[in-house]
């Protein structure tokens, strides 16, 4: 698989970056995947979230994580990703507040069903509007797993 990129030189009504940017071509044609934040002026909070794990949150000093913050759960296939995933999913529905998961490898009822087993009821939040699932193949987006290695 090759990597391509596209620079664009303008585009039309805002500011643009003078970075490449990635694209995929497939029978949908040519999505520019852009890059839509030129600069890192936003302002942080210190507003907390409950990961919805008591002991997780502990190690963050019982407050949980910023609100705003990217959180990378990385492991080994068994390790307990989707599950975390899931717990921030119930804690942040149960707050009332929307939640869109994206799900890799997995279709909305394996999760849903998975969920289930460890005593959580997804469902309930997607009924309510609260959580949407988009399951996608990552190989759909060009994306390959990292122990995939080209032998050609």
């Amino acid at each position: 698989m090759l990597t391509r990129r596209l620079r664009i030189i303008k585009y039309r009504g805002s500011a643009h970056g003078g970075n490449e940017m990635p694209f995929l071509i497939d029978d949908h044609g040519l999505s520019v995947l852009p890059i839509t934040t030129l600069g890192l002026a936003h302002q942080a909070t210190t507003a907390h979230l409950s990961t919805g794990v008591a002991g997780l949150d502990g190690m963050f000093a019982r407050k949980g994580y910023f609100r705003g913050n990217s959180v990378l759960a990385s492991g080994t296939a068994g390790t307990g990703k989707s599950s975390l995933a899931a717990q921030f999913v119930e804690a942040a529905c149960r707050r009332g507040e929307r939640c869109l998961y994206f799900a890799f490898e997995e279709s909305p009822s394996q999760i849903m069903r998975n969920m289930r087993s460890i005593g959580l009821d997804l469902e309930r939040w997607m009924r309510r509007d609260l959580l949407r699932v988009h399951a996608r193949r990552p190989t759909a987006l060009g994306l390959r797993p990292t122990w995939w290695r080209s032998t050609g």
